[in-house]
């Protein structure tokens, strides 16, 4: 052991002592050598021994390796002269076995006064002796805590009604698992199941009425945030312990409805809304997504067909596209609402399917056979006559053209222009009175974009045109 700590105090400053000191430094160091091994075993007796040493101002070497001075040029063996690290350390000891708090922290006090002064003076390895007084200290020193009070139930019951009536079911069920378990189990079992209950009973109210405004729709994207969060709120997943299959369909929802008024396309997740209400009860989960869903392919189809009215052919090819695509998905979702039905003792109750079926433009088929007739007019024997048969077929073909394409309507026009001032030049009519007489005509071709190119009509009938392109 000594060899050990000589090795540990290699570091530490040596002091010779003269011979004059012999004996005062001798008795020394053996009392603190006697002092050191007394540490573990007796504490209370190395601390008298080491402070009688320390309470000695004629020993003024202190924390050192001493070296005395025996005979001329003759010394001792190196002593570990270290009393206050010594009496740190039985102190520390003499702690751990105090009775009291108090004598315990006044003892450590003491011990972190001795490694302070061994330190200061020199000695290296006292201070992770210092370090560790100074954090027994501190833990020691810290107030106990309070003991709990008696267990309560009516306490308890009053906590947990208070976490109940601010609907947080979650914490309220940890309350019960975490407080409750001085109760009996039956008295345990009650407040959980009370409080699933009541879970259930909020979520319950709180997804009726979310369903209540889930029958018109139409007007969502017109609503300002804080009324869709007013007419569409949901307790909270975190607060509950029950999750029941309405409630998770309804959060579904929710989110849906939320992407929808942001602009995203929402078509075939109403389309699998629905499909996954139909378990629901009542139908009426069911029938707000069917009817919200139909209603956005009515609309789309619809919209299809008025932009067709005045786009170019390849537009309207597109438009027709899109609008079979709509019709496809509607006739997708009959089929996948039919297998989910399939097993269903009680018939679903139905809304009235969307119309799929919007009126296109159509191509004026007519064309090629009237103007061979009128090429064949012009050359008859009266002209005018066959020429007026066709101007009154034209003008009874344009009371219904509202569903031709644009192309086609804009070919009528520049028919009725060409017939008008053939017979214009063939009663004589100088070329600003026919202009004059087609002039409304021409304006109506303007806003259809339509051509003035008449090279088939003959350069006569050309030269209107060019007029009516100016006018």
């Amino acid at each position: 052991m000594k060899t050990v700590l000589f090795l540990c105090f290699l570091v530490q400053a040596e002091e010779s002592i003269p011979r004059a000191d012999r004996k005062l430094y001798l008795n020394a160091a053996k009392e603190c050598e006697k002092a050191e091994g007394l540490v573990a075993s007796s504490p209370a007796e190395a601390v008298r021994i080491l402070t009688s040493l320390l309470e000695n101002s004629d020993i003024r070497k202190r924390e050192c390796i001493l070296r005395i001075e025996l005979q001329p040029g003759t010394y001792s063996r190196k002593y570990n002269f270290f009393p206050h690290h010594f009496r740190g350390k039985a102190r520390m000891r003499l702690a751990e076995k105090a009775d009291d708090k108090k004598s315990e922290i006044d003892l450590l006090r003491k011990a972190l006064k001795d490694f302070k002064e061994s330190v200061r003076l020199g000695l290296p390895t006292s201070k992770a002796l210092l370090e560790q007084a100074e954090k027994t200290l501190a833990e020691r020193s810290k107030p106990e805590k309070p003991l709990p009070p008696a267990f309560s139930e009516a306490d308890f019951r009053r906590t947990w009604e208070s976490i109940i009536r601010r609907k947080e079911y979650g914490p309220a069920l940890k309350y019960v698992e975490e407080k409750g378990s001085a109760l009996p189990k039956e008295r345990r079992d009650y407040y959980r199941t009370e409080t699933r209950r009541e879970c259930l009973d909020m979520v319950s109210t709180a997804v009726q009425s979310f369903q209540g405004n889930l029958l018109d729709l139409e007007t969502i994207s017109k609503m300002n945030d804080l009324v869709f969060k007013r007419k569409f709120k949901l307790p909270e997943k975190i607060n509950l312990v029950e999750h029941p299959p309405a409630y998770l369909w309804s959060l579904s929802v929710r989110e849906t409805l939320s992407r929808f008024r942001k602009g995203e396309e929402i078509l075939d997740d109403l389309f699998r809304l629905a499909i996954a209400a139909v378990p629901l009860e009542p139908d009426g989960h069911f029938q707000s997504m069917e009817n919200f869903a139909g209603s956005i392919v009515e609309k789309n189809i619809a919209a299809c067909a008025a932009a067709a009215r005045d786009a170019p052919l390849s537009e309207r090819n597109a438009l027709r596209k899109k609008a079979k695509a709509f019709r496809t998905k509607w006739e997708t979702f009959e089929a996948d609402l039919a297998r989910a039905t399939r097993d269903r003792s009680a018939p679903l109750e139905r809304i009235s399917p969307p119309m799929l079926d919007a009126e296109f433009p159509v191509e004026w088929e007519g064309k090629a056979r009237l103007f061979l007739e009128f090429v064949a007019g012009a050359r008859e024997e009266n002209p005018d006559l066959a020429l007026e048969r066709i101007e009154e077929r034209l003008t009874r073909l344009k009371t219904g053209w509202k569903t031709w394409s644009i192309e086609s309507r804009r070919s009528l026009l520049r028919f009725q222009i060409a017939v008008g001032a053939t017979r214009g030049f063939l009663s004589g009519q100088a070329l600003a009175r026919i202009v004059g007489d087609q002039r409304r005509r021409g304006i109506e071709l303007k806003s259809l974009n339509g051509s003035f190119e008449a090279e088939e009509f003959g350069p006569k009938i050309q030269k209107v045109f060019n007029a009516l392109r100016k006018s």
